[in-house]
């Protein structure tokens, strides 16, 4: 009897896609619940059909490159996401007849066992969702971005995007990817919407007596050379990172001169788009933006309060 089941080039139905992208948002929403049940089924449509697959992919490693990690290594919550899925299959197993209980455990583990090995993706496009992909092997294309991590003064690192949050008592770590060989340079700025205007832009690299951009390689992950203290140039409240990836070098004089006052807070896709108009960026430029909260003390504090 012939296989009913699709290979993963077999096209994605609509509605495969559909449930796709909503448990992928859902899987990488620290507010929603995760369980087996949706594991599995988006554990499915990833193992089932390319496009599904790679749309998991971009969220995926767009994720990791936001919350400051390797786009080929799960992150912290990640394997939390996953943790959470095995102790509901757990759960549902202890709710079985004894006689069954112990293979359902074992299902339960297996299943913890796929995830690991299914979710493991490689390099994709960073970009927002693209809906429906053509099929084949080389769906995706070169990321790039930047990710932000947190640094305690005992030296130990933190997820900020993930967490929602930086300590005011804290460093922050930047990190990118740039796999195009046409953007050879890197500004960044943060924006604090409800400072006052004059006040909201906060120089993060290049310095003003710096100058231009940052000049950046070809990499698949890199460590920018510098770590700044949050405390020093900041207040509690919002910050947005902006990344501008350019070909040519930006003035720091022109970015002061088209963001200061910088623009008040907005949706990042709305901030982005205003950023490339004031500084009048064509179509290859990339702009990211990263948001979350600073907050009194230190981040890793913030984690551990109930």
């Amino acid at each position: 009897m012939a296989s009913t089941i699709p290979s993963p080039a077999a096209e994605a139905p609509p509605r495969a896609l559909r449930a796709t992208r909503e448990l992928t948002r859902r899987y990488l929403d620290p507010r929603r619940s995760w369980d087996a049940d949706r594991d599995a089924e988006l554990r499915a449509h990833v193992r089932d059909f390319e496009a599904c697959a790679s749309l998991y992919r971009r969220a995926v490693v767009k994720h990791r490159l936001l919350v400051g990690g390797d786009a080929g290594t799960p992150t912290g919550f990640e394997r939390e996401r996953r943790l959470q899925a095995l102790m509901s299959g757990h759960e549902d197993a202890t709710k079985a007849s004894r006689g069954s209980r112990r293979e359902a455990v074992i299902a339960a583990a297996i299943a913890g066992l796929a995830a690991v090995l299914v979710f493991a993706v490689a390099p994709a496009l960073v970009g927002d969702d693209p809906g429906p992909q053509p099929r084949g092997p080389d769906t995706g294309g070169p990321i790039v971005g930047v990710g932000v991590s947190g640094v305690t003064d005992d030296g130990g690192e933190y997820e900020v995007v993930a967490a929602g949050s930086a300590g005011l008592d804290d460093w922050v770590r930047f990190s990118y990817t740039n796999e195009r060989e046409d953007l050879g340079w890197l500004f960044l700025v943060g924006l604090q919407p409800d400072r006052a205007p004059g006040e909201r832009l906060v120089w993060l690299a290049p310095l003003p007596d710096e100058q231009q951009s940052l000049p950046i390689e070809i990499a698949t992950w890199r460590d920018l050379p510098f770590e700044i203290r949050l405390a020093a140039r900041n207040r509690p409240g919002p910050l947005i990172v902006v990344a501008v990836f350019t070909r040519e070098p930006l003035r720091v004089a022109d970015v002061g001169r088209a963001l200061d006052p910088a623009p008040e807070a907005r949706l990042p896709s709305e901030l982005t788009s205003d950023v490339r108009t004031r500084l009048g960026l064509g179509d290859e430029a990339v702009v990211q933006a990263l948001s979350f909260r600073l907050v009194p003390g230190s981040g890793a504090e913030e984690e551990t309060t109930p």
